[in-house]
């Protein structure tokens, strides 16, 4: 028995590559869109009252007198500062902020941990190492502005940051954190803030997840495009009343039915996002432009922790899913060429016999 065996396509190795290149891409863009955390309140900045440390407090109380005590916390930035360690002497510089309330409200990783904590305080990964030469700090003691903290917890943010319940009753608040929702007494975050004599104006980065989670979709819609089209080309090979014509009208209705499907249960509208009456045209551009405002307030306006991370891995996967996209639209462009190059060159060898 004699005879070549089948030879693989010219280039071949260039698109495994470059298809190899694309999964790895997509799940890497998948990866960082799963380290996006929810915010765990909703961010207010204040307006016209700005309660001063003793007010701060007074609110608590009135509060968990009436049993909503872990509703709101109150923020507010430091500044940079020097810390030292008082052992041995090592000093580094982190931004510092201010908190009385529920921690957790701020950032998940702070639950348990009680505000005002006078002599505690809460440092980032980073600035532990610097400072004691290792993560695990909890129970060492730091000196800020002339006064020792002993760190309850170390938590590995991105950015360098010592949170510390302030002495100074002075100090005003600018930023409150509101629970999203009390199931328990049923007070929206407006509800709970009018309750407490404080207004404000609400910026949420939760469009991060849903920018991140767009571009997700851009590299299986086109791979689905992509298989659309080619089940659609073969079915216009057939009869109707062929069976392979059937086969492939059902291998369309699936591939419909799939993205259907994925469609579905990735999307959801939320609720402010329905108007009430479908006759209210002014509904959808007011709608657009409140959107609008918040992500240019949240851009210029100063972040939690979580918020910059997600920012962070927001671009990541950004920058992942985009590049599996096109990488797959350079592959699939490539693919035509080389089928388009194999037909043409066939009908001139066919000519050329003739």
């Amino acid at each position: 028995m004699s005879g070549k065996g089948r030879a693989f396509p010219k280039g071949w190795w260039k698109r495994l590559l470059l298809g190899s290149l694309v999964l790895i891409f997509y799940g890497v863009a998948v990866f960082y869109y799963g380290q996006m955390q929810p915010e765990p309140s909703v961010p207010v900045f204040l307006s016209n009252y700005f309660p001063d440390g003793d007010q701060a407090e007074d609110i608590l109380k009135i509060m968990e007198k009436t049993d909503q005590d872990r509703g709101i916390c109150f923020f507010r930035e430091g500044g940079m500062e020097t810390l030292e360690e008082p052992e041995y002497g090592r000093s580094t510089v982190v931004m510092t902020g201010e908190m009385i309330g529920e921690a957790s409200l701020y950032d998940w990783r702070l639950a348990g941990l009680l505000f005002p904590d006078r002599v505690g305080c809460v440092l980032d990964s980073v600035s532990a190492v610097k400072l004691f030469g290792t993560e695990n700090a909890e129970g060492r003691w730091l000196r800020f502005q002339g006064k020792e903290y002993q760190v309850r917890k170390v938590i590995p943010w991105k950015q360098r940051l010592l949170l510390i319940s302030p002495e100074d009753p002075d100090g005003s608040y600018n930023r409150v954190f509101v629970k999203k929702e009390d199931s328990e007494m049923g007070k929206t975050p407006e509800q709970i803030l009018m309750s407490c004599g404080l207004s404000g104006t609400i910026v949420e980065g939760g469009f991060l997840s849903g920018i991140a989670l767009m571009a997700l979709v851009f590299f299986p819609a086109a791979v689905g495009w992509s298989l659309w089209k080619s089940a659609r080309t073969e079915q216009k090979k057939y009869f109707f009343r062929q069976a392979d014509y059937w086969i492939w009208t059902g291998a369309l209705l699936l591939l419909g039915v799939t993205g259907g499907m994925i469609l579905w249960n990735t999307f959801r509208i939320p609720g402010d996002w329905i108007p009430s009456r479908w006759s209210d045209f002014t509904f959808w551009s007011e709608r657009f432009s409140s959107a609008a405002e918040n992500i240019q307030r949240f851009l210029i306006l100063p972040k939690t922790m979580i918020q910059s991370e997600n920012i962070i891995f927001c671009v990541k996967s950004l920058f992942f899913s985009l590049g599996a996209f096109f990488l797959f639209i350079v592959i699939r462009q490539k693919m035509c060429y080389t089928v388009h190059s194999m037909y043409f060159s066939g009908e001139k060898k066919k000519e050329n016999a003739v």
